[in-house]
């Protein structure tokens, strides 16, 4: 039975959108996924499923469970091993640590994505490649000010964005 990541936009930030990794667990489990892990408390949740489960059904879950308004992303298992391949910053010789991936819900008009500058003094770079946005912030992604609110922003589109290591992290864990 193959892997699937459902990620999870705006859980447990500041305080906002609590909901423990337990609780989440369960969720899943009472929808009839098995194999369930969940990674960090940002909303990473891989699973297994002999049924269809859809971003909408996690959705609803979540808002009849705990009351709130999840964006949901699932992806399969293979899609983070080759994203993993893929990134163009990786040639470079990027640390690792200064890599983060942004998923967009619905695929990001090229055209639009590299026209316009950097904000003035960024050090940062992003690359759109395969429906997905690569960033690399040297100065750390606390500081960049190419984030997820400016490709929302930019693209007009729902995202999400995890560093290297989540998205490293989940994909062993698929693998388990």
């Amino acid at each position: 039975m193959p892997s699937s990541i459902a990620l999870l936009r705006g859980i447990n930030v500041s305080g906002k959108n609590k909901i423990f990794m337990a609780d989440l667990k369960d969720l899943f489990i009472n929808l009839g996924c098995e194999s369930v892990a969940t990674y960090l408390q940002s909303g990473n949740v891989v699973y297994q499923s002999t049924t269809a489960i859809s971003a909408k059904d996690i959705q609803s879950a979540i808002s009849k469970q705990f009351g709130l308004e999840v964006p949901v992303l699932i992806l399969a298992a293979d899609r983070l091993k080759t994203l993993i391949q893929n990134n163009p910053f990786l040639e470079d010789g990027a640390n690792t640590a200064h890599c983060y991936v942004t998923f967009p819900w619905e695929s990001p008009d090229e055209e639009t994505a590299s026209n316009g500058t950097l904000p003035a003094n960024e050090t940062g770079r992003f690359s759109l490649k395969d429906d997905l946005i690569y960033i690399c912030c040297p100065d750390g992604y606390g500081r960049t000010k190419i984030h997820n609110l400016f490709f929302e922003k930019k693209l007009q589109l729902l995202a999400t964005t995890r560093n290297w290591k989540t998205v490293n992290a989940l994909l062993e864990l698929s693998k388990q």
